[in-house]
């Protein structure tokens, strides 16, 4: 046999006796070891390959027609069997509605769910059966158990408390005082066991106990919880009960919570502004600021964020009114900060020509702190400020008028920006009408109150005064 009978073997077992034929029909006419012979062949292989592949092809096809045939009809099959079991369902509903009590429910297979009901009326169209249950006799005998006991046990109340189909009864709380047995279900009547009632003792002890402490918060069987700790244990017995107090860091914690509180309302009643409230640990949110910080020296700190007027000046540690008066006072500022920063500053031997550059880079972010529990502010001082920074100390108490704190704030925000001199200081104290740090601070507070009082000879007569007592 030459290769492309073996080939006509190999290629087409299985695949149909007409192509087998052919196959070995090209191979018998073509002469073994001849060139001309072995081109034919190899073309007659191409073309049989060829006729192989296209009816596998078509085999194919036939096989998907008939899988997707098949699919449509088990769809449509199920489809009819869930239409007729829906049908089955509502029959029996219906039917079961007309014939309470002796039917008690629907169900979708014989065993009706347990030995206590049995089938009374089946529903079979098509497929998808239902079955209309009632109870069998173990049932009836089992539910007159049941109506025994409870009647019994209504009748012998506190006692007493339930019946139960489990000889637990449901648990060590109670215990089994009488049985009723009937040739179905057993049903039992409980009442409370020994250690349910001394359980109530304790219970009711840690109540009489707590009323008469003052520190105690709550009588429990669990655990205090956070917060909390355990005052008295009542146990025996029965299940310990416990008598609960606030922990030193939870009363603490409840201080600076109603502090804070307290700051909010009086800052909300000055200005009308949101305020926002969260314990220390966690952040402001979006687009707030901690102004204030409400601290114990034991417990949870809470802190107190407001929105900023400007975005990015800040106010902090100053109380509710105080902050109100100095964002004010900040406002007023930045509404006339060109007003306030056109002058020259005297003398011209302290001037420092970028003075007005580093005023217009560093005042924008500017923060106002109070530090009245420091010791500088126990004396006339108003306020300090360093020169590398953009903090602004204040002695808020020592400002009478709203003008007071408008000069102090531009001052010590000039000192940040060394409006004086390199050095920002006052330097050799020339005195308050020659020191340029010290007039800077004056024309602000004498265009606040709409008069020269610091004889800086900046206000026309008649000006609009926005003073008032703080």
């Amino acid at each position: 046999m030459n290769l492309f009978s073996s080939t006509c073997h190999s290629s087409l077992t299985g695949i149909g006796e007409s192509l087998r034929e052919a196959c070995m029909r090209v191979s018998k006419e073509g002469g073994a070891g001849r060139q001309d012979d072995m081109t034919m062949s190899s073309w007659a292989g191409f073309t049989l390959n060829r006729d192989i592949h296209f009816e596998r092809g078509m085999i194919m096809k036939k096989l998907w027609v008939f899988i997707g045939i098949l699919a449509i009809f088990f769809l449509a099959m199920s489809g009819n069997a869930f239409a007729k079991s829906e049908e089955n369902k509502e029959e029996c509903v219906k039917w079961c509605r007309i014939n309470s009590p002796r039917c008690v429910k629907c169900y979708a297979n014989t065993s009706c769910g347990g030995r206590d009901w049995e089938v009374i009326h089946s529903f079979k169209k098509g497929t998808g059966n239902w079955y209309a249950c009632g109870l069998s006799e173990y049932g009836r005998e089992s539910q007159k158990t049941k109506q025994e006991c409870e009647a019994w046990c209504n009748t012998n109340k506190p006692r007493c408390v339930k019946c139960d189909s489990g000889a637990t009864c449901g648990g060590r709380d109670l215990d089994i005082i009488k049985t009723f047995k009937e040739g179905a279900d057993n049903w039992y009547a409980c009442g409370l066991s020994e250690y349910a009632i001394e359980s109530q003792k304790n219970k009711d002890s840690c109540e009489v106990y707590c009323k008469a402490k003052p520190d105690c918060v709550k009588c429990t069987k669990d655990k205090c919880g956070e917060g909390l700790k355990i005052l008295q244990t009542f146990g025996g017995k029965g299940e310990n009960w416990l008598a609960c107090e606030k922990t030193k860091w939870a009363e603490h914690s409840e201080e600076a919570h109603a502090d804070a509180i307290k700051w909010c309302a009086d800052y909300k009643k000055e200005t009308g502004d949101e305020c926002h409230i969260v314990p220390s640990g966690q952040s402001c949110p979006n687009g707030f600021y901690k102004t204030e910080r409400e601290k114990v020296t034991w417990g949870r700190d809470y802190k107190v964020c407001l929105k900023s007027k400007s975005d990015t000046q800040r106010v902090k540690d100053c109380s509710a009114k105080a902050t109100a008066n100095i964002e004010k006072a900040l406002d007023w500022i930045n509404t006339h900060y060109d007003t306030i920063m056109d002058f020259q500053m005297r003398p011209s031997d302290y001037r420092d020509r970028r003075a007005h550059a580093r005023m217009d880079r560093k005042f924008p972010d500017v923060t106002v702190q109070c530090e009245d529990d420091r010791n500088k502010c126990k004396r006339s001082v108003r306020g300090w400020a360093v020169a590398t920074g953009r903090y602004v100390n204040l002695c808020y108490d020592n400002h009478r008028t709203f003008c007071e704190l408008v000069g102090t704030i531009i001052h010590e925000a000039g000192h940040t920006a060394w409006v004086d001199m390199k050095t920002s200081q006052h330097v050799g104290d020339p005195g308050a009408q020659n020191d340029t740090l010290y007039q800077f601070g004056y024309r602000a507070e004498d265009f606040c109150t709409g008069q020269n009082r610091h004889r800086t000879n900046v206000v026309p007569a008649g000006s609009k005064s926005y003073d008032y007592n703080l």
